[in-house]
């Protein structure tokens, strides 16, 4: 493997990390951050307040996952310097948001010596051996189908406090309701200045579905009546056919016994 370049810029620093296997990569991998000490020029980033130079770090391609936290307890293990404030923003509610790759942030130190004792950490493990990596410490946030799983589970509620928010809201609801029918109930007994009373119409009880169905009723009826009307009118015409025919019959019968009966031509 070949060596790692210690500085890419001056007073750059490389500080090679180890990142722990997770369940989306079941081996470790090694990621590498860069870091030189604070200064207007080192960074485009504009804070309120500004970070003091004398004791603030630039540090360059964080891991996607680095939080606050995470980076306080590494530079507790290089150097046992405390980070007082980064440029990075606290997360508000788990899962944290991951990072964009390659960024970067300021950390602060509590004073200039831990500051100091960060670089002299960090330039001393740059110049070890290409295998020798520090374990990054990493955050709680899941990464992989792990982090999505938690996305998926809050981004939806609890059934049940779902459920039980729309049954309060539904109650809540249903008393107003009545609420303020009982006060137009009122509002209509209270007589005005002059004692008189006034009278209004108070809304209809029939629902309109209701009302639907009456006029797909009754006019399923007013079909079938007139169904029936052409059906009686057709039998009333069979009727008066076969009279007809019967008496037709009749009369030539009659003519043949008399033999008068002449067929036309």
């Amino acid at each position: 493997m070949p060596k790692i370049a210690t500085k890419i810029a001056p007073d750059t620093l490389v500080l090679p990390l180890t990142l722990p296997p997770t369940p989306a990569l079941s081996t470790s991998a090694t990621h590498y951050l860069y870091l030189q000490r604070h200064s207007p020029s080192a960074s485009s980033s504009s804070t309120s307040p500004s970070p003091d130079p004398t004791r603030s770090l630039y540090l360059i391609n964080l891991p996607i996952d680095a939080t606050t936290h995470s980076l306080r307890t590494l530079f507790t293990q290089l150097s046992n310097s405390r980070i007082e404030y980064t440029t990075l923003p606290e997360p508000t509610e788990p899962p944290a948001k991951l990072l964009r790759p390659g960024t970067n942030t300021i950390a602060t130190f509590v004073d200039r010596e831990g500051c100091d004792a960060a670089l002299k950490a960090v330039a001393k493990i740059a110049k070890s051996p290409p295998s020798t990596a520090t374990l990054w410490p990493g955050s709680k946030t899941p990464l992989g189908v792990e982090r999505y799983r938690m996305l998926h589970t809050v981004r939806f509620p609890d059934v049940e406090v779902a459920k039980k928010s729309v049954d309060t809201f539904m109650a809540a609801f249903a008393a107003r309701e009545e609420e303020e029918r009982k006060a137009a109930a009122r509002r209509r007994q209270v007589p005005d200045d002059d004692g008189f009373v006034t009278v209004t119409r108070g809304p209809k009880a029939v629902k309109v579905e209701k009302l639907k169905e009456e006029g797909e009723k009754e006019k399923g009826e007013l079909k079938g009546f007139y169904r029936f009307q052409i059906r009686e009118e057709r039998k009333r015409k069979q009727l008066d056919l076969v009279r007809e025919f019967e008496r037709d019959r009749a009369e030539v019968e009659e003519r043949k016994k008399r033999r008068r009966f002449v067929p036309e031509v």
